[in-house]
């Protein structure tokens, strides 16, 4: 599975990289090595956000979350 990540308004950690992609491995899994999938971390004044796009033979899978900072 092909993995970009994006930071906005912030930097990723070292370890981000590695958690997704670890999370990442269930879905790789299911959908086979062809996916590709977008990891976007935006921080904002009161937020974190981080949203997921998965995409193989155009079928898209999206999530979001948010916590409180």
């Amino acid at each position: 599975m092909n993995i970009t990540i994006i930071g906005r308004k912030c930097n990723a950690r070292e370890n981000f990289p590695t958690r997704a992609e670890k999370r990442l491995a269930k879905i790789e899994r299911l959908l086979g090595e062809e996916a590709s999938a977008k990891v976007t971390a935006t921080v904002d004044k009161r937020c974190q956000i981080v949203e997921i796009t998965v995409s193989k033979g155009g079928i898209l899978f999206r999530a979001e979350e948010r916590g409180e900072k």
